[in-house]
């Protein structure tokens, strides 16, 4: 019972980090957003393997660490850098708007 709370509790922080992505304007808070929803996506599926005592669930939360939490912001942060992106999105629409 107490990890079906859980895992409702770390889905429900994985779609609120997918709204604070929407509505970021910063390059540099959509990574950040990125690299935390990956974070918590890792949890639940440990929690997952953990739950199911599957070696596969295991080996899939550590590349999800290790390739989407870590290396792909990295690479992100990196290409950014190198080609200059502007800070500012500077977005057309109001991505609050984008919401509704």
């Amino acid at each position: 019972m107490a990890l079906d709370m859980l895992t409702n509790i770390v889905l429900f922080v994985i779609l609120l980090q997918t709204l604070s992505m929407a509505m970021a304007k910063r390059v540099s808070a959509l990574s950040r957003g990125f690299q935390r929803q990956s974070v918590f996506l890792t949890l639940f599926t440990a929690g997952l393997a953990w739950q199911e005592a599957s070696v596969e669930l295991w080996i899939v939360a550590g590349l999800l660490l290790v390739v989407k939490a870590w290396l792909i912001p990295f690479l992100l942060k990196r290409i950014c850098t190198r080609i200059k992106v502007e800070e500012e999105l500077g977005l057309l629409v109001n991505p609050i708007l984008s919401l509704a």
